[in-house]
């Protein structure tokens, strides 16, 4: 996925990436994920749901997405009060203990006396496996606590991403210094008919930590 591709699927609501509900497996693994006193980074956010989920639940959350038509939607839907700043490479928005950085996640720098867990729901596997090397170097700089990462495997030779496969060994491989434990594996052509076409689809939940 690149900037542009991104910003598109946004302005043309081409967003079927979108959930209207909490994600599951936030609220089913947060307690084994993150803590009250720590900060929450959600990459390539969205106008998701989640965020309001982990406001409650931690100290700060940080939300970072590319397109300004998502955060205006996240406000407006939500109905919530906001302060906007600008500098060099965000559009920055508080809300509440939202912070909310509309811009590249390449150019984020994050500083925090607390520890910065990480939910990746959708944000690893939309982007290119070239570009999937440079998030992960990305991330491990701003990791200090937990990372929930959710990731969907298929036969490559049978779909065009995004949302692209990315496989457990590729996981292992991208976070090999890193402990990683996988939590839970879901066949996703039990549950979803969309995906008939596919030999297989598994969504697959991991625990990460230093």
């Amino acid at each position: 996925m690149i900037n542009e591709d991104w910003i598109d699927r946004w302005d043309r609501d081409n967003i079927g990436f979108h959930r209207l509900e909490y994600n599951e497996y936030l609220i089913k693994y947060f307690d084994k994920f993150s803590e009250p006193e720590n900060d929450v980074l959600v990459p390539l956010c969205g106008k998701s749901l989640d965020l309001l989920y982990l406001r409650d639940k931690v100290n700060k959350v940080i939300g970072v997405e590319l397109s300004s038509k998502a955060i205006n939607s996240f406000i407006e839907e939500n109905n919530l009060q906001y302060e906007k700043k600008e500098n060099k490479y965000f559009d920055f928005y508080k809300i509440d203990n939202i912070d909310f950085f509309v811009g590249d996640f390449f150019n984020l720098d994050i500083k925090s006396d607390n520890k910065v867990d990480i939910f990746d729901r959708a944000s690893l596997v939309a982007l290119t496996s070239e570009q999937r090397i440079k998030y992960s170097e990305k991330i491990k700089t701003i990791l200090s606590g937990k990372m929930l990462l959710v990731t969907l495997e298929y036969p490559e030779n049978e779909k065009k991403g995004p949302p692209f496969s990315v496989s457990e060994k590729e996981v292992y491989s991208l976070y090999k210094n890193f402990n990683i434990t996988l939590l839970e594996t879901i066949d996703l052509k039990k549950t979803d008919d969309r995906l008939g076409s596919l030999s297989f689809a598994f969504e697959k939940v991991f625990l990460i930590s230093k």
